[in-house]
């Protein structure tokens, strides 16, 4: 019989119960919500758990302890748990605590006293998005007692301060996973109203406002505008300078962090571009880094727009500008072109008509023609003079009939190579 899981075929299962009332089903049935140690976790194949947890069905399943448990490790009976949220992948790193719930599993309508535990979200220990692990104080451990003065609890409440630029907590188990810790991780600081998604490694989300705040920890995009304007930051990658002090906040910087992209509304981003040369208008565009309207910027140590299948489309209601501090290049396996009421090459300033090459050939062989056939003439030309005798002497012109052959020549070379002076790539009107 096929199975459906979750809600969907928990629903089916009551045969015709309404939603409200599989929830209250639910809510009934959870005996009991605890908080467990992961003590390993199923990513894939490798995994120690693999095979006990459903392979890849199970993927994202723990292997956990009770955290109130005195007994080591050893003596507890091994326990699993599975994602409560199928759609939202967001698994805890081994040693982190989780807050699991003991639930119907997918057999309900086979048994409805069986249950299954299953887990929400790791509990927020150390309140960092790197990572909240709490080894066992009750198992030995390899760790130093310089690691154990990392966990320490001071004015305001608990921080982790790993001041040694080291770590010998175990955060991979027999998982194969491959997560390493770095101290340089610092959280993004919050202000009013904003909403925050942070990965593990400096890469976040921040649906966000202007907020002139006067904290010591003040943003770069509310010198301008009002407060309550929306501001949308994707970052991926803290700066290569950030210090080692992972403890304390950060915020966005769009000339330092690795990958950014910001969507404005009325804010003013400093940003610094590789290039301001905007030679090409007459009237140039406004520097990005003043400009106070809506704009989105991307920004990264290299930019790659791929379209796999159709086109790259660019359209602007004033200018677009290409600006480099290098080459520009276009490059087609077909056709470049370019068009317009006018266009210029060089700068701004430029006066001077193309050519139209094709046309001007056409009169020019015309014209290399008739000098050619000029020259004929006039290397026939002769000269009449009297001799001391008196006698009229005719003859070859002394110049003119030398220098035409040696014209005619070089006319006709011209001419043969007219079809090669005209190029086979750039065309005008």
């Amino acid at each position: 019989m096929p199975t459906e899981f979750g809600y969907s075929g928990l629903i089916k299962s009551q045969n015709g119960i309404n939603s409200e009332g599989v929830l209250n089903a639910l809510l009934q049935n959870t005996k009991q919500m605890f908080v467990g140690r992961v003590l390993d976790i199923n990513l894939d194949e490798k995994s120690d758990i693999h095979d006990i947890t459903n392979r890849f069905n199970g993927i994202g399943a723990i292997k956990y302890e009770y955290v109130d448990n005195q007994a080591t490790r050893s003596n507890q009976s091994p326990k699993y748990a599975y994602p409560l949220l199928s759609s939202q992948k967001q698994f805890p790193l081994v040693n982190e605590l989780v807050i699991i719930f003991l639930l119907p599993d997918n057999k309900l309508d086979e048994n409805n006293s069986q249950f299954k535990a299953y887990y929400l979200n790791t509990v927020s220990l150390w309140n960092h998005p790197h990572h909240n692990a709490y080894p066992s104080p009750f198992e030995d451990s390899n760790i130093p007692p310089s690691q154990t003065n990392d966990y320490q609890q001071i004015e305001g409440g608990l921080v982790r301060r790993v001041t040694d630029n080291s770590t010998e907590i175990d955060l991979n188990g027999e998982s194969g996973g491959t997560f390493v810790e770095k101290t340089n991780i610092k959280p993004l600081l919050p202000f009013a109203g904003d909403v925050i998604v942070e990965g593990r490694f400096g890469n976040s989300i921040r649906l966000g406002n202007t907020s002139k705040t006067t904290s010591e920890y003040k943003n770069n995009w509310s010198n301008f505008g009002n407060n309550g304007n929306p501001i949308t930051i994707i970052r991926n990658g803290q700066p290569d300078d950030s210090d080692e002090q992972g403890w304390l906040p950060t915020t966005e910087d769009i000339n330092k962090d690795k990958s950014s992209i910001y969507l404005t509304s009325n804010q003013k981003i400093p940003i610094v571009t590789s290039s301001e040369n905007y030679s090409a208008f007459t009237l140039p565009p406004q520097l990005p880094r003043l400009y106070t309207s809506n704009q989105i910027l991307l920004s990264s140590g290299r930019l790659v727009f791929n379209a796999a299948t159709d086109s790259i489309l660019m359209s602007s209601q004033k200018n677009i500008s290409l600006s480099s501090q290098s080459d520009i290049g276009l490059t087609s396996n077909k056709n470049i072109t370019l068009v317009g009421n006018l266009v210029k090459l060089g700068n701004t300033d430029a006066k001077e008509a193309l050519v139209k090459g094709n046309a001007f050939m056409d009169r020019f062989e015309v014209l290399l023609s008739n000098l050619i056939a000029l020259c004929d003439v006039l290397e026939q030309a002769t000269q009449t003079k009297i001799d001391v005798s008196g006698n009229i002497e005719t003859g070859p012109h002394p110049t003119i009939s030398v220098i035409s052959p040696v014209v005619k020549s070089n006319l006709e070379d011209i001419k043969n190579e007219l079809p090669s002076l005209l190029s086979q790539v750039s065309k005008t009107i």
